[in-house]
């Protein structure tokens, strides 16, 4: 059995905590945030401020960031100061994953996602409801893709980049980090670090 201290109580962490119950070698032990204002305990849950992280007894435990803004991830595992073996991957039973595939520590795989064979995910990072990561994909840390995008063969997302929801990859594009490809676009051509790109096909906003 592995305790589960979830770092966030919104909408993404309510999917996650939902995850966690169907996994019989899960148990949800605390939810982190810091709209908590006490500490208490629901339904056999603890709930703990963000400033009383330091009370949680982490021995025996694992940490999910269940926080779907990658920036927002990253900023609180440097501050936590946690290691990466610290962390937990958590994917949901109704995902398909195929052999030879690679995903990193704190990496969160959600319902009816695909991913296929020879792709490495990194760590922190967020396969979405219904995405699709076909063959030979390379993730880096920290991306997120959305609900319902799709990555065709052979994609590169650098660190921190996202893929929003409905927006598709042609094979052997690269995403490069923290960009982010907008809803629904199709991207057919590079995107540059720290870009934003949007339309079918994408064509990358100026500023």
């Amino acid at each position: 059995m592995i305790n589960v201290i979830l770092i966030g109580d919104g909408g993404h962490s309510r999917v996650i905590q939902s995850m966690i119950e169907e996994h019989l070698e899960l148990k949800l032990k605390a939810i982190v945030d810091m709209k908590f204002k006490e500490y208490e305990i629901k339904n056999q849950v603890m709930h703990v401020p963000f400033e009383k992280f330091s009370i949680l007894e982490k021995n025996n435990s694992k940490f999910c960031i269940a926080i779907g803004n990658n920036r927002t991830r990253k900023k609180i595992i440097e501050d936590l100061l946690l290691n990466t073996d610290d962390f937990v991957t958590i994917i949901d039973k109704s995902a398909v994953v195929k052999s030879n595939v690679l995903i990193g520590k704190g990496t969160v795989i959600m319902p009816n996602a695909v991913i296929n064979p020879n792709t490495i995910i990194g760590n922190h990072s967020i396969i979405n409801t219904g995405a699709i990561v076909e063959h030979d994909n390379k993730l880096d840390n920290y991306t997120h893709i959305s609900p319902g995008s799709v990555l065709t063969g052979g994609v590169t997302v650098k660190e921190g980049a996202q893929v929003a929801s409905g927006a598709t990859i042609i094979p052997n594009i690269t995403v490069g980090e923290w960009a982010v490809l907008g809803a629904g676009s199709t991207a057919i051509n590079d995107l540059p670090a720290y870009s934003k790109a949007v339309g079918s096909p994408a064509k990358q906003l100026k500023n």
